[in-house]
């Protein structure tokens, strides 16, 4: 093609080059897509570089010793930032031909890949003799394992997905030894990640019901754990009219030579597409189902009974109270059976890709675990104003916020002390026909465990990392080592949902969004905030850094028993934001690498 263009003397509107990126299909070092993967930043370089491989005479070899023993390790960092930047890529490839040759057509466009995950499935029985043991008294986990491929199988049929098993290692690996335990690889694939997950839910459920024996032989145990996900992708629109315009002057116009299909394997076009052109495809979903949709019935009893033990030994925030909510208070002031509620309303004062058209369905909590002395919620944060509301009655209002407002999203904000009580009234609103997304709007003071009982029923996460050092938070959010618990809280809303995606219409449906209120004097706090969400959970994290910080609640007052003209309480921050300090911490986190914020879109293109 290169040539071609040479030798027509045809100039371009940009500089083209040919990529042959290191290790796509990840045989020898089991990690496919690498080279476009570190250059995307989907991949750590170093974490690569001591992959070791897996071909069994050579295992004591890593990339980095092998790039340095053929001299391909280069000088030219592998970095889409300031490495080798893209406007565009497009990939050739043959391993669509038997489609083409059997449907007689000459060229495919490919629209996207499809999403896969890649489990280990270990079944564990018994060991005994073959020649001494009968069917019955045999725990066979190669027989089982047999079961369960044929199973999961049809589980992926089902929904039209594909489900296979490439690797399985029986042990101890004796002839006359029935096995213990058996290995299992499996991988998961359809064009879309809410069918790969339903598969994935499907399959889980299957082993969680296990029939208690097969032929009347003695069941085996399975576990099963996640090893590789890749999610789908739609490449840029953009890019895929260029192929097809190109594609009609090569035939003629001849539509029907030119098959438009979606490609079953991962590609380098996979990390390529988030670091090229404006539209940003990976995180442009077709559709989108809650997570809590996709709740099996046994997980959905588990999580009732999680929620109720949580209210008999509160742990839901870094206070630990450890008491009975059923019998008193903690820090909060909220009981076991009820919570108590300010405001439930269509909001327009979120983020557009939250608010939309519609408005985002919030229900305002009273009470809080905090008690921030500049908070401009504190009439219901601290003086817990509402009205009472069981979880069955707060089902019954998200599903008018749904049926009557039309809402885009379910908005609990402030949820924290109250999580139990949140996720049994989502579990019943499930039930009442509710689907669409759930946002926990929250401070980032929350307990790991408690986030673990939202996980599966919570699509948005929208927490606001206040401030950095623990100084400032004993002062002003009065908490202890408050930064610390919003990191690793932030990080499990990280592990649970990733980076925030939109359906076409601009509205945000699963990921996180993280907050940052700058406050005067406190710009370099923000600024290791930013540094933090960029070196721990990625670039590719949606940030708004907000400049809406005015003075209220305690801030400002006059100190009890103080003399007229006396300095005011919090004279620090008795003042609004600085446009510098604002400046410094926005500067910051673009000099960080992030560049996903909820602000108008620099670049002119759509802003998700």
């Amino acid at each position: 093609m290169l040539r071609v263009l040479e030798d027509h003397a045809i100039e371009t509107n940009g500089p083209i080059g040919v990529v042959n990126w290191t290790n796509e299909e990840g045989a020898r070092f089991p990690l496919s897509m690498m080279g476009s993967g570190v250059w995307a930043g989907s991949l750590d370089l170093n974490n690569v570089y001591d992959l070791p491989s897996v071909v069994s005479d050579d295992k004591s070899t890593t990339v980095l010793q092998e790039l340095d023993r053929i001299g391909f390790k280069g000088a030219i960092p592998a970095n889409w930032q300031d490495g080798v930047p893209m406007k565009a890529h497009f990939e050739l490839h043959i391993e669509q031909g038997p489609y083409l040759v059997n449907s007689n057509q000459d060229i495919g466009i490919v629209q996207g890949v499809q999403a896969y995950k890649w489990f280990r499935v270990v079944a564990t029985g018994r060991a005994c003799h073959t020649g001494t043991t009968g069917y019955q008294d045999r725990a066979d986990a190669l027989y089982w394992a047999s079961h369960f491929i044929t199973k999961v199988r049809r589980i992926a049929q089902n929904r039209g997905g594909l489900a296979s098993v490439g690797v399985i290692n029986a042990e101890p690996g004796s002839v006359n030894t029935v096995p213990e335990k058996v290995t299992m690889s499996l991988d998961i694939r359809h064009p879309k990640d809410q069918t790969v997950e339903k598969i994935v839910h499907d399959t889980a459920d299957y082993l969680e019901n296990l029939d208690t024996s097969i032929d009347g032989s003695p069941p085996v145990s399975f576990h099963m754990e996640e090893t590789f996900s890749s999610s789908a992708m739609r490449f840029d629109p953009l890019a895929l009219a260029c192929v097809e315009a190109s594609s009609q002057c090569i035939l003629g116009n001849n539509r029907d030579a030119v098959r438009k299909m979606f490609s079953g394997a991962g590609h380098d076009s996979v990390n390529t597409s988030k670091r090229t052109l404006y539209l940003a495809p990976p995180f442009l979903l077709d559709d989108y189902i809650p997570r809590y949709q996709l709740l099996s019935s046994v997980d959905q009893a588990k999580k009732r009974s999680a929620a109720y033990a949580h209210l008999r030994q509160c742990n839901l925030c870094p206070r630990l109270c450890n008491v009975n909510r059923y019998e008193e208070t903690g820090y909060c002031l909220i009981g076991a059976e009820r919570v108590k509620v300010s405001t439930i309303a269509p909001h327009f004062g979120e983020e557009p890709c939250l608010q939309g058209h519609n408005g985002s369905g919030s229900v305002f909590f009273s009470g809080c675990n905090m008690r921030c002395v500049f908070c401009q919620n504190h009439d219901i944060s601290h003086q817990r104003q509402g009205f009472d509301l069981t979880p069955e009655d707060l089902a019954d209002w998200m599903m008018k916020l749904q049926e009557v407002g039309k809402v885009h999203n379910i908005n609990f904000v402030t949820p924290e002390h109250v999580v139990p009580q949140v996720a049994l009234a989502i579990l019943a609103a499930r039930d009442k026909g509710l689907r669409v997304p759930i946002v926990y709007n929250t401070s980032s003071f929350d307990s790991v465990d408690s986030l673990r009982l939202m996980d599966g029923l919570v699509d948005i996460y929208l927490p606001d990392f206040k401030v950095w050092s623990n100084s400032t938070s004993k002062r002003l959010l009065k908490t202890e080592a408050y930064a610390e618990h919003a990191r690793a809280s932030i990080a499990e809303m990280y592990r649970q949902v990733g980076d925030l995606c939109f359906t076409g219409d601009g509205i945000a449906k699963k990921g996180v969004l993280i907050r940052h209120l700058v406050m005067p004097g406190k710009e370099e706090e923000g600024v290791q905030i930013m540094n933090w969400i960029a070196d721990v959970l990625g670039k590719d994290v949606f940030v708004h850094v907000m400049e809406q910080y005015r003075p209220d609640a305690h801030v400002g007052k006059a100190k009890r028993g103080a003399k007229e003209g006396a300095e005011k309480r919090y004279a620090e921050i008795n003042r609004a934001v600085s446009n510098q300090e604002i400046g410094i911490v926005q500067k910051a986190a673009r000099d960080a690498g992030l560049w996903r914020f909820a602000e108008a879109a620099r670049h002119g293109g759509f802003n998700i």
